[in-house]
């Protein structure tokens, strides 16, 4: 089940509007709004979810391919700051010690801990097909390679796992998926391919089929894809080596 956040600020916001004039609002209830790990960005899978544990868009645009696309300002959770050897500060901290933090206190941390816990703000892009299923999700301050190799990193994975298992009807099918998911997903962050890239993996899918008519082993040739499959700018060529007649 997804907590919506948005939701959950809202009611501390007027929780602490009403504490403060009393005993102020604790940096604890601050502290534990939003996402308490970046995965959790990763969990919804259709744009429903994605609204039931984020709240509405901040901005919604269609791109020119026809994808639907949401821009999303998600907070996410903070730790209070310790204070020299206040070692009470430093525990973790919940809604039930609001009432047992003196006023001083309060006041004193409750101001650093909401401009931290606005400093921490993430902003990410969800892109979704026909359907509103999730195609990619980004962090918008990520530069374009990274987002790239974010998206097909578990596709590089999930495709080595699969080959070792002997889960694929044949290597080259195997590769050819691959390589058009891969495209599929470098259009979905807005980063196309490069030439060096787009004949990587033709080189790869021709390694594959070399694998399969037994014209190279196998065990070097998953080396030579585990190593190349990833697309990184770095690497060194892949062009497959002559196979053995």
């Amino acid at each position: 089940m997804h907590i919506n956040h948005t939701k959950r600020w809202r009611w501390v916001v007027a929780l602490c509007g009403t504490l403060l004039a009393t005993t102020g609002c604790a940096s604890s209830v601050i502290a534990t709004i939003g996402v308490a790990s970046v995965q959790e960005i990763y969990a919804p899978e259709t744009r429903a979810e994605v609204r039931a544990a984020f709240g509405e868009a901040d901005e919604t645009r269609t791109r020119p391919d026809g994808l639907m696309v949401e821009q999303r300002t998600i907070r996410q959770q903070v730790r209070v700051v310790c204070q020299e050897h206040d070692t009470y500060r430093c525990l973790a901290l919940d809604v039930g010690n609001l009432f047992t933090m003196g006023i001083v206190d309060v006041l004193a941390t409750a101001p650093t801990t909401l401009a931290r816990s606005e400093r921490a703000k993430l902003h990410y892009t969800f892109v979704y097909d026909a359907e509103d299923r999730v195609l990619c999700r980004y962090d918008d301050a990520a530069v374009p390679l990274k987002r790239f190799a974010l998206a097909i990193g578990p596709l590089a994975d999930a495709l080595s796992r699969r080959l070792k298992a002997d889960g694929c009807p044949s290597w080259a099918t195997c590769l050819t998926v691959y390589a058009e998911e891969v495209r599929r997903r470098a259009a979905c962050v807005e980063r196309p391919l490069f030439p060096e890239q787009e004949a990587t993996l033709r080189d790869l899918i021709a390694l594959a089929a070399f694998a399969d008519a037994g014209r190279f082993f196998k065990e070097v040739a998953l080396a030579r894809i585990d190593r190349c499959a990833p697309l990184k700018p770095e690497m060194s060529s892949c062009v497959p080596p002559a196979p053995a007649e």
